[in-house]
């Protein structure tokens, strides 16, 4: 089955804060395409909480999956995942923790959230719920 994707990139963390940089209200959600978890929501849904406050959505996938194509829907949503050889290690939970600490700019090992907030290219906090984006 062809699937015709132009919108998913590699990145790594310093690259997405060059993107971040030029946003007023960015919320940067750390997906995993088979994540099951009540804090893990759909990209839909993720959209929708965004636009109702103001936010631009940075998609950025823990690893590609099929399953990240097959939730990729819209031919407008812009997703990128997170550039494993940038980080030199096969291992999801360090490369994870490694970009996070790119972008948040400090070290994220005992720090988590799926859903960071960032103003005018800053970060700003993390939430574990998105029902928190609005406080």
């Amino acid at each position: 089955m062809f699937r015709f994707c132009l919108h998913v990139y590699a990145i790594n963390g310093k690259q997405l804060l060059n993107c971040l940089k030029n946003t007023d209200k960015a919320l940067v959600y750390i997906w995993a395409p088979n994540c099951s978890a009540t804090n893990c929501v759909s990209l839909d849904y993720l959209q929708e909480k965004a636009k109702q406050y103001d936010y631009e959505v940075f998609i950025v996938a823990e690893y590609f999956s099929e399953a990240m194509l097959d939730q990729l829907g819209t031919p407008d949503r812009r997703m990128f995942w997170i550039n494993e050889n940038y980080y030199k290690t096969k291992n999801c939970n360090k490369y994870v923790r490694l970009f996070v600490s790119d972008i948040v700019g400090f070290n994220s090992k005992d720090f988590y959230c799926r859903y960071l907030i960032f103003e005018k290219g800053l970060f700003s906090r993390g939430i574990e719920n998105l029902d928190l984006i609005s406080q």
